[in-house]
């Protein structure tokens, strides 16, 4: 997989756990940042499953212009 589909992937990936897991919190009836703390926590480096690559999303951010007046 190439860089940019691995990372359009692992943001797609982070984005859909967050929508899923705030839209179950608040059907719960909590906060909505209480599910992306735990989409945070489900997808992050330091647990087992999904684990997004490092690297790829690094050298984006390393990449990326400032921002203006920066």
């Amino acid at each position: 997989m190439t860089d940019t589909s691995s990372l359009l992937a692992t943001l797609a990936f982070a984005l859909l756990a967050a929508g899923l897991s705030g839209a179950i919190a608040a059907r719960l009836g909590q906060s909505v940042i209480l599910g992306y703390i735990v989409a945070g926590v489900a997808v992050g480096p330091h647990t087992p499953g999904f684990v997004a690559d490092g690297d790829v999303v690094r050298r984006s951010g390393d990449s990326a212009s400032p921002a203006p007046g920066a």
